[in-house]
């Protein structure tokens, strides 16, 4: 995933303010994506919190928050943001 993020973004980054994001997108000075991967086991279908904590913590923003997973696709509430939960698969395809 960190290859494929150095080569199609402008810039990459990681976050630990207040709870580690596996990756943070800037283009310019302006934050555009926050992105934690999460592979887990779809028997249980729960995202564990740990994987959600750094979302539930921001504030309302303009940045697009990804939960990349193995096979869940869905959108979720995580505190003030939404989050969009798609197949790392899917997401390497869209090409960003």
């Amino acid at each position: 995933m960190h290859n494929h993020l150095k080569r199609t973004q402008e810039e990459l980054y990681f976050s630990t303010d207040g709870g580690e994001t596996d990756f943070v997108v800037k283009e310019g000075m302006t934050l555009v994506r926050r992105i934690q991967v999460w592979y887990g086991d779809l028997d249980k279908m729960v995202i564990p919190e740990r994987e959600l904590a750094p979302f539930s913590q921001l504030e309302a923003e303009a940045a697009e928050c990804l939960l990349l997973t193995n096979d869940l696709e869905t959108e979720i509430d995580a505190g003030l943001v939404r989050v969009r939960c798609m197949p790392v698969v899917k997401y390497l395809l869209l090409a960003h």
